[in-house]
């Protein structure tokens, strides 16, 4: 019955609707009786606890209120619309209502959460860009107005209602309001906004004010904007007046209603609407040239005036109501042109008499940066490598992202140091955001970074003598059965002959109690070596090969910088903390060498399994001499991955010599134990990555003894350091300096001396 009903009143007010959609009063001057705008925000309450509404109790004296809510930039209606719960978090579903502001979607607006609506926060259906939000219809980021998702069975049913009394009889009175959609989904998936206002007066119910409007959801990326809908009434009997948004869509909507206002004719004297009015246009002092910039008018601006903007007194948009716009990156002018602009907004009266002009400069930013080196010696970065950027004089950089290979480092300062824990070679570049937003890239730069020990007395050199870098994947071999991938593993031996294997590989000395995984997430137990590749792709080449699928994310390259590097990747289980799982003899040393490992660690988690599930992992690295085994050395470190930078490898070394034989044992030893966390999922708690196991060495030491000092110097003042140039006695003489210092490596001068004892 309510369905005929309306389609019988909808096809007999066609033209009214028509009419009351296009018509402007611009004639009468008018002043809120009453109205809903939902409030406002306090945005000096960064919480979005505080807001402010309008209190019309008393139609002749409305007052602004200051209200509290438990939801951050949301609240409840005193009086709910009929049938809707409240949604306090999250996007608005069916069935759900939601008064809001400060309307972000997933993430913050400069220093506010703001209301987090997810997708029901594209207002217009408009997708905006990540450093701006829309706004309510007065064109105010913090200004509210009302989400109402009506479920299909809402067809007919009440939105809104408000009852009136005391209203003046035999007046003209003026009602309006504005109604938009809520969706990012595309065009024709969501079916458009349709409402039916009912307008009548208690106790004279015969002859009442229909009005009906629809909002279509516009393409992604048009420029959807607020429906008006308006009437003009006059009460003859009680002076009371019921009102009544309606659904009159058969299907779900996602509505938005904002400024429901009841107005009566102002009988005031004759004067410039504008006088006493203060408005400014708000937003920043600079832009960036090649981003959106959002700007408002903001101001005690009644309805039913019109807004013509101007940048250096060109007009760029003319649209009644239009509050705020979007300035920069060709919409709608070319600010490309670094320097200063004015930026201009005529405000013309409902009746087209009088104007009002709000104008500010803006300056238009461009960028510009220079990237510098230090401590280059000879073409090469030993051991750290110092950046830094500057930037030209007109430019304000606040945030710097250094590009090295596949990882982003993100900083405040316009320097960076990397050291050969980070990187040894690296494809670099440096992007800077200055303090408007805008965004300039340096030249790319080939980096390589050299380990070394920095001594008073010069720079030793670490040469690499033996690696475990668990090889290369190729994958733009041709003639190679579908299933199989070239990789190669040098391991410092002279057959470098590639081999034919599947797409992971097993360790010729497998993890004790561990099993190959040769598809699928690496579970407890398991392990392989393989490159991590999910994110990468290959196209139009002959032999090429899908992802290898480690887990839900790998790590993109090895340490060593490439995408193709093959590292370890093992699930520790808690069970076998003690055990080593990996083991190898490296033979070919001496005696008279000074030797450092070093072994790169990393885990293949997710980052939101990073933060949620992992436990610490703990590992031990452990070298001994064959044959020898009281000479032994260890070092223990536990990884908290969930409080490191997960583009980051963290490092244990360990430093040795032999004393008799050419040989160690190097065991990498699992000192993870579950039991000691509070996590029970061990499957996702032990994912460990591994990658440059190697030996170092820096050349050959003199062996510590009495008689390596020769006796004319035995009464020369020296200085002893650790290799990592600490300073472990200071004015010494030189016949004394070797007394009583543990094993180790030693520097006096320009010679190295080996303590064995």
């Amino acid at each position: 019955m309510i369905r005929k009903l309306f389609k019988v009143l909808l096809g007999t007010l066609a033209f009214i609707a028509s009419f009351t959609a296009s018509t402007v009063y611009a004639e009468t001057p008018k002043k809120i009786l009453w109205q809903d705008d939902f409030g406002e925000f306090v945005l000096s309450d960064s919480s979005g606890s505080t807001y402010t509404v309008w209190d019309y109790s008393d139609l002749n004296n409305p007052v602004k209120v200051i209200k509290k809510t438990q939801y951050p930039f949301r609240y409840e209606l005193d009086t709910a619309p009929l049938g809707y719960k409240f949604c306090g978090n999250d996007a608005v579903e069916y069935g759900y209502y939601t008064v809001a502001g400060v309307l972000t979607s997933n993430r913050a607006y400069k220093t506010y959460d703001g209301a987090k609506l997810m997708w029901a926060n594209s207002l217009h259906g408009i997708f905006y860009p990540e450093d701006t939000i829309p706004s309510d219809h007065s064109g105010k980021i913090e200004g509210c107005c009302l989400f109402v998702n009506c479920p299909d069975d809402s067809y007919g049913k009440v939105i809104y209602s408000k009852s009136f009394e005391n209203i003046p009889l035999n007046k003209k009175l003026f009602f309006e309001t504005y109604i938009s959609i809520f969706t990012r989904a595309a065009s024709g998936i969501y079916r458009p906004v349709d409402v039916v206002v009912r307008l009548v007066e208690i106790g004279n119910e015969s002859d009442p004010v229909y009005l009906q409007g629809t909002q279509t959801l516009p393409s992604l990326g048009g420029t959807g904007d607020w429906v008006k809908l308006s009437d003009t009434l006059s009460l003859k009997k009680t002076g009371k007046l019921k009102l009544e948004i309606i659904n009159n869509s058969q299907y779900s909507i996602d509505l938005v209603l904002d400024d429901i206002r009841l107005l009566i004719e102002d009988e005031s004297d004759n004067k410039n609407f504008f006088e006493g009015k203060n408005v400014e246009i708000e937003g920043d002092s600079a832009i960036c040239a090649y981003s959106l910039s959002r700007y408002v008018l903001n101001g005690d601006l009644p309805a039913d005036c019109s807004y013509s903007w101007l940048y250096d007194g060109e007009n760029i948009h003319e649209l009644d109501d239009k509050r705020a716009i979007m300035i920069g990156n060709g919409y709608p002018i070319e600010s490309n042109q670094a320097g200063s602009h004015t930026l201009s907004c005529i405000v013309t009266s409902p009746d087209k008499k009088d104007t009002l002009v709000a104008s500010r400069e803006i300056v238009v930013s461009i960028p510009e940066i220079e990237v510098v080196w230090a401590n280059v010696v000879d073409g090469i970065n030993y051991d750290r490598i110092d950046i830094f950027v500057n930037a030209g004089k007109n430019s304000v950089i606040n945030e710097y992202e250094y590009h090295v290979n596949d990882l982003v480092y993100k900083s405040d300062f316009e320097e960076l140091y990397l050291t050969s824990d980070d990187i040894e070679k690296a494809r670099f570049y440096v992007t800077a955001k200055d303090v408007y937003g805008c965004i300039s890239i340096s030249e790319k730069y080939d980096i390589f970074v050299k380990p070394w020990h920095a001594l008073p007395s010069g720079i030793f050199a670490l040469d690499v003598v033996w690696r475990e870098d668990f090889g290369n994947m190729f994958f733009n071999v041709v003639d190679v059965p579908e299933d199989s991938i070239i990789y190669f593993t040098p391991d410092f031996t002279p057959d470098f002959t590639p081999n034919l294997v599947s797409n992971r590989r097993e360790l010729e000395n497998a993890p004790a109690g561990y099993e190959f995984c040769a598809e699928g997430p690496i579970l407890d137990g398991q392990y392989a070596v393989a490159a991590g590749l999910k994110e990468y792709r290959f196209a139009d080449c002959v032999g090429c090969y899908e992802p290898i699928k480690i887990a839900d994310k790998n790590v993109i390259i090895d340490h060593s910088g490439n995408m193709e590097g093959n590292a370890l990747y093992i699930n520790l289980k808690s069970e076998t903390k003690g055990n080593a799982f990996y083991s190898r003899t490296v033979t070919g040393l001496n005696t008279d060498n000074y030797y450092e490992l070093e072994a790169f660690f990393n885990t293949f988690l997710s980052d939101s399994m990073r933060f949620e599930l992992l436990a610490n992992i703990g590992v031990m690295v452990r070298v001994s001499e064959v044959g020898n085994p009281s000479n032994y050395r260890e070092v223990k470190k536990t990884f908290d991955f969930s409080k490191t930078d997960p583009k980051k490898w963290s490092k244990i070394a360990v430093s040795f010599a032999l004393e008799k034989g050419d040989a160690v044992l190097i065991e990498l030893i699992s000192d993870f134990d579950l039991t000691s966390n509070d996590l029970v999922i061990n499957d996702m708690s032990g994912n460990l990555v591994v990658d440059d196991i190697r030996i170092l060495s820096d050349g050959i030491c003199v062996i510590a003894d009495v008689e390596n000092i020769e006796a004319d110097e035995a009464d020369e003042i020296v200085s002893v350091y650790t290799v990592s140039g600490v300073a472990v006695k200071t004015n010494v003489k030189k016949s004394d300096a070797l007394k009583g210092l543990d094993r180790g490596v030693y520097v006096i001068g320009d010679k190295k001396y080996l303590i064995k004892k």
